[in-house]
């Protein structure tokens, strides 16, 4: 069970790698100001709270599946619905919107001048910038799923065969070790 447990645990660190980031330096209120309403305007709380919904039924139902086998039975409605509020809970222990800004604001900070903040939040307030805002989850989930066919594609045997073979074409010399 703490293999089971210490695998979760490392599935929600390592995508938040910043969890073990230090904030990289202090700097004036007003750059730290025009920082935070860039990541406001980007990921706002109710972005958050949907997104630990999401997250957390996901999740849920893949620890789940991992679990059913081993309890021999099916889980009951009551058992997924604490689960999932059992991982959404962690998720907001773990995130919350404040330490997203003390890790994230210093990042902005280090790249951003204050007079490139104030640009790209008028930007970010203008119609574009609100549609852009408005797609950009919608963008990154259609990324991840054609980078999940990707993953897929190159994970396949046939096309991994044929990559070696035109790679023993184009480096013969290395025909003993790919072979």
């Amino acid at each position: 069970m703490k293999k089971i447990l210490g695998a979760w645990i490392a599935m929600l660190v390592l995508p938040l790698g910043l969890l073990g980031a230090e904030p990289l330096q202090s700097v004036d209120s007003f750059h730290s100001e025009a920082a935070k309403a860039f990541l406001h305007l980007q990921v706002n709380p109710e972005i958050m709270e949907e997104s630990y919904q999401q997250t957390a039924t996901h999740i849920a139902t893949k620890f789940q599946l991992d679990i059913q086998p081993k309890i021999n039975r099916a889980f009951t409605e009551d058992e997924v619905r604490r689960l999932q509020f059992f991982w959404y809970n962690r998720l907001k222990d773990m995130m919350p919107y404040s330490k997203l800004e003390e890790l994230i604001v210093p990042v902005i900070t280090k790249n951003f001048t204050v007079d490139e903040l104030h640009d790209i939040n008028r930007f970010l307030q203008s119609p574009t910038g609100l549609k852009l805002t408005e797609i950009q989850p919608i963008i990154a989930e259609e990324a991840r799923i054609a980078g999940e066919e990707m993953g897929k594609k190159i994970a396949d045997k046939q096309w991994i065969e044929a990559t070696k073979q035109d790679l023993m074409i184009q480096f013969p010399q290395w025909k003993s070790v790919l072979d």
